[in-house]
């Protein structure tokens, strides 16, 4: 196998693109280094709502560099491996299946904000992403890609929160009172897509 390098506007149309353990990358530069391994430069990380995976590689994962001809699994699956055959092959190739799911789901809120505003509310505001558009272009939003703008907005401890809200726009709004209930603990915020929750984004503390 042998990796080339990519100029910025090829890697905008998605050249390079690799699934490194659980997450996706692009690479600008590979360069040789023997034996099967390759030195990448100019990496593009987390893309498609991956970077929960940046902290979870480990020595010896796999690498597979991907193309323009993948092919979509049923959304009403539940498929864990799958067998490739080419016309030569006297047996089929079986793998596991990665990252099951992950185009189902929303990728997680960026861009945390919060604003006191005159009468002492408090407002948690938040830019949603959409797994069904990736390009960020100027004056136009992503589209939604879900049934319908949903949020789901937790503090306190993960699997056992304190407070629980649902809103469907990108902003919560904290009343003194309710905002002194949740002091000197995490918010989390995450979309509810159409098949699944997406990644939560944290608020470390409300200040």
């Amino acid at each position: 196998m042998a990796l080339v390098s990519s100029s910025p506007e090829n890697l905008s149309l998605g050249a390079n693109l690799a699934l490194v353990g659980d997450e996706l990358l692009q690479f600008a530069s590979a360069v040789p280094l023997g034996q099967g391994r390759w030195q990448l430069r100019g990496l593009l990380r987390g893309r498609a709502g991956t970077e929960s995976g940046i902290a979870t590689h480990a020595v010896g994962e796999p690498f597979v560099l991907l193309d323009r001809q993948m092919t979509s699994l049923s959304a009403d699956s539940r498929i864990s491996r799958i067998a490739a055959s080419g016309l030569g092959d006297p047996v089929p190739v079986v793998s596991n299946v990665r990252l099951s799911g992950l185009s189902l789901r929303p990728p997680s809120p960026v861009h945390p904000a919060v604003t006191t505003m005159a009468d002492g509310t408090t407002r948690l505001g938040w830019t949603r992403r959409s797994r069904g558009g990736w390009r960020w272009a100027d004056g136009i939003d992503v589209p939604l890609s879900e049934e319908a703008e949903r949020y789901v907005v937790t503090a306190g401890p993960d699997d056992r929160p304190l407070a629980r809200w649902s809103v469907d726009v990108p902003w919560l709004d904290l009343t003194p009172l309710e905002k002194d209930a949740v002091a000197e603990q995490s918010v989390r915020i995450r979309q509810q897509g159409t098949f699944a929750l997406s990644e939560p984004l944290v608020f470390s503390v409300l200040p």
